[in-house]
C-alpha cells in the first residue's frame, strides 16, 4: 500500500514515551502543585509528533485522481506550569510540507491563564481532515495522531508571539493577545485526554 510505504520512510523513528504520570483516573485527586509539575512534565517530555496524510480527490470523470501528501511534525519545549499565577507557557513549532516539497514553519511561545479555559475538546486528525476539506476527497493519517483544542471563554485571550516562515522562505513575526485559542498535537488519544483532564483540573483548583 503507497500510504504505508511513505509513511514509514517518513516517520522511521518510534515515537518517544511520555514521561511517566499518575493513571487517568488519579489526577483529580493531586493538588495543584502536582497537578501543574504533572502538566507540565507531561508536556516537555513528549518530544516530536509526526504523521502523514494522504488524500485522494475523485473528479467528475474523465478527470484522473488527484494525490496530495502532507507531511507534519510538531514540537512542544520549554513548557512552565506556573501554580502561583495559574499560567501555562510553552514554545511550540509546526513543520509542515506537502508532495511537491513546498514547506513551511510555524514557532509560537504561548502564554494563558487556566482559569480562562472554557472548554478542552479532542479530535483526531484524520476527523480534522474530513471535516475541512472539500467533498470528494478521502484522507488517511499515519500513524493515527490527536489534537487537543484548548478553547478560551469569551473576551479572554491568550499571549503569542509567533514567527512563520512560509513556502518561499519570507518571515513574518507577530505578537500580541489573541482570542478564541490554539490547539497541541498528541501521538496517543489518552495523552490528550490525560492532558486535557489535568488542565481541566487545574483551572477547577485555580478558582475557575
Amino acid at each position: 500500500m503507497v500510504l504505508m510505504a511513505c509513511a514509514a520512510a517518513f516517520g522511521q523513528t518510534t515515537r518517544p514515551q511520555p514521561a511517566a504520570g499518575p493513571p487517568l483516573e488519579s489526577i483529580d485527586k493531586l493538588n495543584l502543585t502536582d497537578t501543574m509539575r504533572y502538566i507540565q512534565d507531561r508536556l516537555n517530555g513528549q518530544g516530536k509528533v509526526s504523521f502523514q496524510a494522504t488524500g485522494t480527490f475523485t473528479p467528475a470523470p474523465p478527470s484522473k485522481p488527484v494525490r496530495m501528501v502532507n507531511e507534519t511534525s510538531f514540537t512542544i519545549s520549554d513548557a512552565v506550569a506556573d501554580g502561583a499565577g495559574c499560567t501555562l507557557a510553552m514554545h511550540l513549532v509546526d513543520e509542515s510540507k506537502d508532495e511537491s516539497g513546498a514547506s513551511s514553519k510555524d514557532e509560537s511561545s504561548v502564554r494563558l491563564v487556566l482559569r480562562d479555559v472554557e472548554a478542552l475538546e479532542i479530535q483526531s486528525v484524520l476527523d480534522g481532515y474530513k471535516t475541512g476539506v472539500e467533498r470528494n476527497t478521502t484522507w488517511e493519517v499515519f500513524p493515527p495522531t490527536f489534537i487537543l483544542h484548548i478553547l478560551l471563554n469569551s473576551g479572554k485571550s491568550y499571549h503569542d508571539r509567533s514567527r512563520t516562515t512560509d513556502e518561499k522562505g519570507e518571515v513574518r513575526e507577530t505578537e500580541g493577545e489573541m482570542r478564541g485559542g490554539f490547539w497541541i498535537y498528541f501521538g496517543e488519544e489518552e495523552g490528550a485526554r490525560m492532558m486535557a483532564e489535568a488542565i481541566e483540573h487545574a483551572g477547577e483548583l485555580c478558582g475557575k
